[in-house]
């Protein structure tokens, strides 16, 4: 979907950022520190990479449209102020 966004948004396939990109998240792998060492590596098909500086930008540009998707009738009401989603630079709460 990620790749999707950047083309509707006039980044060309055939472009050097496309193909970055598109490399860095071909074949993404995570792995996860718990107590007792680190697991084996495994396959990650969604979120940005953590560390990555394009990881802020991508993020952004992945959720710029969402306040013209998420419904204005959910969420909660704050001192007569409607909040239906709120946006940190590398979250999101829904």
């Amino acid at each position: 979907v990620l790749l999707y966004k950047l083309c509707k948004s006039g980044i060309h396939p055939e472009s050097r950022m496309y193909k970055i990109i598109e490399s860095m998240y071909s074949k993404s792998k995570s792995c996860l520190k718990l107590q007792n060492g680190i697991t084996d590596s495994f396959d990650t098909h969604i979120g940005v990479l953590q560390g990555s500086v394009l990881s802020t930008f991508l993020f952004n540009h992945f959720i710029d449209d969402l306040n013209e998707v998420l419904p204005s009738s959910c969420g909660i009401t704050f001192n007569d102020v409607k909040f239906n989603h709120l946006l940190w630079v590398d979250a999101l709460s829904i």
